[in-house]
């Protein structure tokens, strides 16, 4: 299997030539290692927005928590362990969970998977 490295300032990616061969067909080397580095320009795009809209949903739980609204945050947290996955969720319910405010003598249940 033929493989193209390329390397960047943060990583080095390797992309599989097989992959696309049929927009590689034609292609000279440098024309190819042209489309791959615009290739890996897209990924890098794409990886910003996400942690981008990670960024917005863990300022949105900040703010609900310190605005006293805890009844919202399980709704919240679900959909981004939907969106992220588990680890990430987990890592945010325990940041949020800080700025949960807490009345003395409060016996409520924290949000199912806090700990």
């Amino acid at each position: 299997m033929k493989v193209l490295e390329i390397e960047t300032k943060e990583s080095k990616v390797e992309l599989d030539i097989l992959k696309n061969q049929q927009e590689l067909n034609g292609l000279n080397k440098q024309q190819a290692h042209t489309y791959f580095l615009w290739q890996h320009c897209l990924w890098l795009k794409k990886q910003e927005q996400e942690k981008e809209e990670w960024q917005r949903q863990v300022e949105k739980c900040s703010h609900l928590a310190q605005a006293g609204s805890p009844d919202h945050l399980p709704i919240i947290l679900d959909e981004v362990q939907r969106q992220r996955g588990s680890q990430r969720a987990s890592l945010l319910k325990t940041r949020v969970r800080a700025f949960v405010p807490r009345k003395e003598n409060d016996t409520t249940q924290e949000p199912e998977g806090c700990g």
